[in-house]
């Protein structure tokens, strides 16, 4: 089935006079937005507020806090940093385990 979206049709769509990004949390939500925010930018749309909760407000944080030309590594150094932060623990068979910490 073909895209019906209006706006494919329309390239030359214009924006609204003012851009807000609002920025939700939510953990992982937060890496998704990381790409928003990198699209937002290869699409050349400029934004004039963002806010955010909890991971968003991270993200907001790094949008805000870094000029547009730097805007984009930032926040993915962040990203980068913060998945290969994490642990990464052996699984053990379930009985193992249990048998292991009654011991």
């Amino acid at each position: 089935m073909a895209d019906m979206d209006p706006r494919r049709s329309a390239p030359g769509l214009p924006l609204p006079d003012t851009v807000a990004l609002v920025l939700q949390g939510g953990g992982a939500l937060g890496s998704y937005q990381a790409g928003v925010i990198e699209a937002l930018g290869e699409a050349r749309i400029g934004v004039d507020w963002v806010a955010g909760i909890s991971i968003g407000a991270v993200n907001a944080a790094l949008f805000a806090g870094n000029p547009p030309e730097r805007r984009i590594e930032a926040i993915r150094t962040f990203w980068d940093t913060a998945a290969s932060a994490l642990p990464s623990f052996p699984i053990w068979p379930l009985d193992a385990a249990r048998e292991a910490v009654h011991e």
